[in-house]
């Protein structure tokens, strides 16, 4: 239990770093990068929202 609660806490302390830098370099919080690279592993590039919603990591 120790080991998820550790990782836990550094994903909480994480996240906003890694949302802070990606939208300093290139305009886009770290939401919205999750979803270009889950469309972009599709091979038509594209998903029904449906299934968008079911792919994202960190919009759930």
């Amino acid at each position: 239990m120790n080991a998820w609660h550790a990782f836990l806490v550094a994903h909480a302390a994480l996240e906003p770093i890694l949302n802070r830098e990606l939208e300093a370099a290139c305009g886009l919080p770290l939401r919205w990068f999750d979803v270009l690279v889950q469309l972009d592993a599709m091979p038509h590039k594209r998903l029904s929202m449906t299934e968008l919603a079911n792919a994202v990591l960190l919009s759930k």
